[in-house]
Order: C-alpha cells, then sequence, then structure tokens
C-alpha cells in the first residue's frame, strides 16, 4: 500500500511539472489503480499470499487489512482525479473519467464487498460447525442431572467465535464496515439457529 501511495504521489507532481503528459500519466494512473486491485485480490481472496509469502493460512486480519487499504486507496481517489485532470483538455476528460471510475467505483467497490462477503463466510462456517456439535449438547440437557446452569458448550463456542473476530476487525475496520459485517452476521445466526 505505502509503494503505491508512493508511485501516485510521484505521477501526480509528474502530471504537474510537465502538463503535456497528463493524459498519459492519468493511463498509468489507472493501470497502477487496477494492477493493484487485482493484486491484493489474487494475494488475499485468491490465497496467493500463501504461496509467495509461506503464511499457513488467509487469517480475517488479513482480510481486514486487505479491505483497509482497499477503502483507503479508493478515499483518496477524488483527491488524485481532481489534479490530474487539470491538465486534461475536455474532449479527452470524458473517457478517462469513465474509466477511473469504473475502476475506482466498481471494481474497488466489488473487491471490498467480496472480502466483506468472505468474513461473514468465515462465521457462517464456524456456526455451522458449533451446530454439528448441537444435538450431542442437546442430549445431555434432557438427562436427569441437568442442573447447570452455565451456558452450554454451543453458547460458549459461538460467543468465543463471535467476539474474536468483533475483536480482530474492530481494531482494524471503520464502524460502518463492522456494522456491516456483524449485521449479516447476525442474520446468519438467526437464520441457522431459529
Amino acid at each position: 500500500g505505502l509503494i503505491l501511495l508512493k508511485m501516485l504521489s510521484e505521477y501526480v507532481d509528474i502530471s504537474k511539472c510537465l502538463p503535456s503528459l497528463s493524459f498519459e500519466v492519468v493511463q498509468r494512473v489507472v493501470e497502477i489503480l487496477k494492477h493493484f486491485n487485482t493484486r491484493t485480490c489474487q494475494l488475499v481472496l485468491g490465497a496467493g499470499a500463501m504461496q509467495v509469502s509461506g503464511l499457513k493460512s488467509i487469517t480475517s486480519k488479513h482480510l481486514a487489512l486487505a479491505s483497509q487499504i482497499i477503502s483507503f486507496v479508493h478515499s483518496l481517489i477524488p483527491d488524485i482525479r481532481r489534479v490530474l485532470f487539470l491538465k486534461i483538455p475536455e474532449a479527452r476528460k470524458h473517457l478517462l473519467m469513465s474509466e477511473l471510475d469504473r475502476v475506482t467505483q466498481q471494481d474497488y467497490k466489488v473487491h471490498r464487498d467480496e472480502i466483506h462477503t468472505k468474513l461473514v463466510q468465515i462465521m457462517r462456517e464456524r456456526l455451522l460447525a458449533n451446530l454439528r456439535k448441537l444435538p450431542q449438547i442437546v442430549e445431555s440437557w434432557n438427562g436427569p442431572d441437568d442442573n447447570d446452569s452455565q451456558p452450554s458448550l454451543f453458547a460458549k463456542a459461538v460467543t468465543k467465535e463471535v467476539t474474536y473476530l468483533h475483536r480482530i476487525l474492530s481494531q482494524i475496520l471503520l464502524e460502518v464496515d463492522l456494522q456491516a459485517i456483524f449485521r449479516q452476521v447476525v442474520q446468519i445466526f438467526h437464520s441457522h439457529i431459529t
């Protein structure tokens, strides 16, 4: 992410110093943004980082960090766009703007949404794994010695999973993203448990 920021800054500087290259600069910026998004997707959602860096798995923390850098880059685009398009002739602006908008408004948003969907899927898989253990737990409830006022193993396990994910994500993601993810998690829990 930091290398991308440095490159974008350098392209902005080039555009300011050499206005005659503004059109080419914008094209290169679009290419870099596309490549960064594609590569991030391959490494995180495609699990390419496991082969490249030897990671054993892609964790919820990795997914959250990827989401955050995608959101961060996305938030910078309006300012970068404003500066880069100052010297572009009106006749050429529309084509470049539509291409930049497609990359930033569509591709980056889709990527971030896919990461959030993956985080929700992780919780769904953990819930289903715990639900498979539920019949044995329910049998113990019906026994004559069922005086235990403690939460069930199922409740403890599910609470632990949700708490862990919330702790990890709340350290990294924006509150609005965290709420959107957990709204979906609650819906999944509601549909599977009730």
